[in-house]
């Protein structure tokens, strides 16, 4: 048994396939902490933009800087959502190096689950192409363009 309660075969046995499976768990954990924190910046994109636009309608602040600060808001949690999903492109194409590496000890394993089409596309999915991401950067930009529209036609 391994120390996570696996069978030594569950990972290969050899101490290379052991280390690349923990390698792997651990890159999977930075991924999902990357898109952890992609989803909460576009949350916190929302809520700031809400608490602007907020402003605007309870007639705090005039119309020119409530879009100006939404705009900003909207440009750099884009921005930092650019440098997370870049960081996760690359994670992915390690964890994906990784997994090839550990099943290259499971011919069986890896032929077997190649035999569901989702799966096997899945498995072969090198990397994460921009239009992966495009949806989220699509939403974190919708309150910017929504200031942009109220201010062009009802103001």
């Amino acid at each position: 048994m391994t120390s996570e309660g696996l069978p030594n075969d569950a990972m290969g046995g050899s101490a290379d396939a052991r280390d690349a499976f923990n390698y792997d768990g651990r890159l999977l954990e930075q991924i999902n902490r990357l898109q952890d924190r992609i989803q909460k910046f576009a949350l916190q994109n929302y809520a700031a933009a809400g608490a602007v636009f907020l402003a605007y309608f309870t007639e705090k602040i005039p119309i020119v800087p409530a879009a100006a600060a939404i705009i900003v808001l909207g440009l750099n949690f884009t921005i930092a959502i650019g440098f997370n999903v870049l960081n996760l492109r690359k994670l992915w194409k390690m964890h994906r190096i990784t997994l090839d590496r550990w099943f290259q000890a499971r011919r069986e394993l890896r032929e077997a689950l190649g035999k569901d089409n989702e799966i096997e596309k899945l498995l072969t999915t090198q990397s994460m192409s921009f239009w992966h991401f495009l949806p989220v950067i699509i939403a974190n930009l919708l309150p910017a363009i929504a200031i942009l529209i109220w201010w062009k036609y009802f103001v």
